[in-house]
């Protein structure tokens, strides 16, 4: 869900430790609430957020088009990214967990990527590829920090979630336990399963890494270069 604070309001994009960081925001004595939708009320929604939807994204991950105007009005405003390859290494072994490691998909979800799905990472990543020629993962980041990545006040990274969590909230002017924060530990780590590593099931040639990151190259340029 997106949440907020009298001061902060935190977008949760899948896969890029939101629930970490609610874990450690109450555990460093930020207390949060849930942000309101429009959903569920009796107010138009923005004709944006129809394309949000199309992408079948779950409550949990409202989009800032999805939150009401005074719930979101004059609070700082934040979100973490991701590498695109672990981004897509975390969502394949997620559902590799979820439902089954033969890797079979039972279709309940309709995200898009299940629609794609194998159950090997490697020819997954090369569905993805072919689906997806403007890079799949750039339009859903998009959605959170807008076109030219800037729409929201501070965009962290998964790969740095404890410092840049404290980053954001001491911008915002937040009153928290720094060193609670740092002993807080990951959750929801699905790629680092040791099933996963022994057997090297996401291990993917040079040149599949190389054209992902090539399709995904918005997300490099614009928050790893």
């Amino acid at each position: 869900m997106a949440f907020r604070t009298d001061k902060v309001i935190f977008y949760h994009i899948p896969k890029t430790g939101g629930r970490w960081v609610k874990a450690a925001m109450i555990y460093a004595g930020v207390p949060y609430r849930r942000a309101k939708y429009y959903y569920g009320t009796d107010r138009k929604p923005p004709k944006e957020l129809v394309k949000a939807h199309a992408l079948r994204l779950k409550r949990e991950h409202e989009t800032p088009l999805g939150v009401l105007n005074e719930d979101k009005d004059k609070l700082f405003s934040f979100t973490f990214v991701r590498r695109p390859l672990t981004w897509y290494k975390s969502f394949w072994a997620h559902r590799m967990l979820a439902d089954g490691i033969e890797g079979r998909m039972r279709m309940t979800n309709s995200f898009p990527l299940d629609w794609i799905w194998d159950g090997n990472f490697e020819k997954f990543i090369a569905n993805v590829l072919r689906k997806y020629p403007d890079g799949f993962l750039t339009d859903v980041f998009r959605l959170y920090v807008g076109k030219d990545g800037k729409a929201l006040d501070f965009i962290g990274k998964q790969e740095n979630l404890r410092e840049d969590l404290i980053r954001a909230l001491t911008l915002a002017g937040e009153t928290f336990d720094k060193k609670k924060i740092m002993k807080v530990k990951r959750v929801n780590i699905s790629s680092g399963s040791i099933f996963f590593t022994k057997n090297n099931l996401l291990d993917i040639n040079d040149h599949l890494a190389k054209e992902l990151d090539e399709n995904e190259k918005w997300i490099i340029d614009t928050f790893y270069n």
